[in-house]
């Protein structure tokens, strides 16, 4: 299948006009998990979530630099001797750097490596620094940071060093041996961002140098002074500058093409801010001063601008789009991940932000599910192993949770009682439809067993209800956690989405002979077309505020969208199976679509691009933030 190929024209019989209602989108909120009880700094964080930085154990006199992941927990790494060590950055292989004081006389300040099997190592004594500091490092391993050497008549200066090519000064933009300059950050093209003195007691400018053109003066907003703090694979830059106006300093972003652009403040006129990380879909973090002046954490992307996180500074972002930060904390950010089942043999595999892949469990699931369980704002993921194994989930990306030995037939979430989080929902065979309430047990809802489950808020009032089709009785609501009504005849698939963006749940059924139908708004009933759909899914892919359907004819007519209930479109071939939601975090949805045995599973990100996820042929694909 050739997927840059032009696609058919659309079937004039598909077209079909549906009233819409506009209303704004909501913003994404970002999820606090709050790393030990001491208070301190998250300054790096990995593309797997590990996050370094360091804890005042003593305030003023003690600080201890951490590592933590979720599965592990927090980990103190040691230090060089002296009261005070703090990790900087972390790579993808878990290699930490950072600085430490010796304990020795004059406490001096040296840099570190820090590796789970090798321990932490005096970067230091290597680069033959008397003073030094380790601020980044690639997943090469090359370390970049400032060294100091005594007696020389040199101030700090910026390098680069990895254990392959050794050390590297990487010089300054001024002239005369008193200039300094620092390295702050690194990419995978080793190409480095800092800052440097442009002349003896001249003010200092952002720089990117690379191995070829050498140190590159940034300039600045129109100030005097500017600092980059951090740069992406695709040479982006990020930090901070003093503008034209006398003491605002504020975050900026660079690249080869505009220049440098200010970012601006969410804070009042004249207020500060700073832009401290980036990631390779150019998300940028970092923290503002409010009206107030309180530090507050921000996100910059480039569909939505720059959006209010939460107090406290922001300092790292990840592919995934956690941001590490004040307190210590990791925010989890709006992405969506994959959890994707590669059968027996294959196991159930975790992809984030469509890079890092991770295995969650070597057994293939029978189904899945997810819903957010204990009302934290995170999926939790919810696993049937079949029998005898039964179901289990995956609490905040962190514990497994046994729930059942039976294997169910459906499984869905929602808030039925309004209080906490969802309920998971489930048809036992020969049992009928369970509830797991309050994350805690279980109630059965009907003794009938059914053959579609789907929840949503059809009446606009607090709580989900609970759409079930009972073979030969119809399809039936549970409403308010209480009462059952008939909807209609028998449905053979349900969709519940909001389509007009109105604030009540939509409902698109399949009736068998009749098509696909729409309930809108718990009151009318629309015809969106007179065949059934092999496959059924919802998302916003486009810019518009109004949720767009997939679905999939089967062959021959194959995969098309109803956007904004109004406009047809073919999208490619069937499929075996598709699931939307937001990989890269942008407020725009991705389509994840298996397209069977020799073509495997592909992503439509951004209603533009063809992306293979994995040539392997999946059992089952579900998006949820399971970050």
């Amino acid at each position: 299948m050739t997927h840059t190929r032009a696609l058919r024209s659309a079937l004039s019989a598909l077209l079909v006009s549906l009233a819409l209602a506009s209303r704004a989108v909501a913003q994404p909120a970002f999820v606090p998990t709050t790393i030990g009880a001491v208070f301190g700094i998250g300054h790096g964080v990995n593309d797997a979530g590990q996050v370094v930085g360091y804890r005042a154990e003593v305030p003023g006199s003690v600080f201890t630099a951490f590592s933590w992941t979720p599965e592990g927990g927090l980990v103190n790494i040691g230090t060089l001797g002296g009261t005070f060590t703090i990790a900087h950055d972390v790579n993808n292989s878990g290699m930490i750097v950072g600085y430490s004081n010796s304990g020795g006389p004059g406490t001096t300040t040296q840099a570190f490596t820090y590796t789970p099997t090798g321990g932490m190592v005096n970067l230091n004594a290597i680069i033959g620094g008397s003073q030094s500091v380790a601020n980044a490092v690639n997943d090469a391993g090359q370390v970049v940071g400032n060294r100091f050497l005594a007696g020389t008549g040199q101030s700090a200066r910026a390098f680069r060093w990895s254990q392959a090519a050794g050390f590297l000064s990487l010089g300054y933009l001024g002239t005369g041996t008193a200039n300094v300059s620092s390295a702050e950050d690194i990419n995978e093209l080793g190409h480095v961002v800092g800052y440097s003195s442009t002349g003896v007691g001249g003010p200092q400018h952002a720089f990117l140098w690379t191995p070829t053109a050498g140190m590159r003066d940034l300039g600045t907003l129109g100030g005097a002074t500017s600092l980059a703090y951090a740069v992406n694979n695709s040479d982006v830059v990020v930090g901070i500058s003093d503008t034209a106006t006398p003491g605002v300093r504020h975050a900026f972003r660079w690249t080869a093409a505009t220049g440098m652009i200010d970012l601006g403040t969410l804070g009042a006129a004249n207020t500060n801010s700073i832009a401290s990380g980036i990631n390779d879909a150019g998300h940028i973090v970092g923290q503002y001063r409010n009206a107030s002046n309180l530090l507050r954490a921000f996100v910059w992307t480039p569909g939505q601008g720059m959006v209010d996180v939460a107090s406290g500074g922001a300092d790292d972002i990840n592919e995934a789009g956690q941001i590490s930060g004040q307190g210590p904390v990791v925010w989890s950010g709006p992405s969506r991940d994959l959890a994707v089942d590669f059968g027996p043999g294959g196991g159930l595999w975790l992809q984030r932000r469509g890079t890092i892949w991770r295995l969650l469990h070597p057994l293939s699931p029978a189904a899945l599910a997810r819903g957010d369980f204990d009302g934290n704002g995170l999926d939790d993921l919810v696993v049937d192993f079949g029998s005898p194994v039964g179901v289990y989930i995956w609490m905040n990306h962190a514990t497994w949770v046994f729930l059942h030995g039976l294997s169910p037939t459906l499984m869905t979430a929602g808030n039925l009682d309004n209080t906490g989080g969802d309920e998971l929902i489930v048809n036992f065979p020969g049992f009928g439809v369970w509830a797991w309430r309050n994350n805690s047990s279980w109630t059965q809802l009907h003794g009938l067993e059914a053959t579609v489950l789907a929840t949503g808020n059809l009446d606009g009032v607090a709580g989900a209800e609970l759409v079930v089709n009972f073979p030969g009785s119809g399809t039936w609501v549970y409403r308010n956690n209480s009462t059952w009504s008939l909807l209609q005849a028998n449905a053979t698939k349900i969709l519940a989405v909001d389509l007009d963006s109105s604030g009540r749940t939509d409902l698109v059924l399949d009736l068998p002979g009749q098509g696909l139908w729409l309930y809108r708004n718990d009151a009318s009933w629309i015809q969106i077309h007179g065949l059934s759909a092999v496959h059924l899914a919802a998302g916003n892919i486009d810019s518009t505020p109004y949720p767009d359907l997939v679905i999939d004819f089967g062959a021959p007519l194959g995969l098309w969208t109803l956007r904004n209930s109004v406009t047809w479109g073919l999208l490619n071939a069937t499929s075996e199976s598709i699931a939307v939601g937001d990989i890269d975090g942008n407020g725009r949805d991705d389509i994840a679509i298996d397209f069977g045995a020799g073509v495997g599973l592909w992503l439509y990100s951004n209603d533009s691009a063809w992306l293979q996820v994995n040539g392997t042929n999946p059992d089952s694909v579900l998006v949820g933030r399971l970050h």
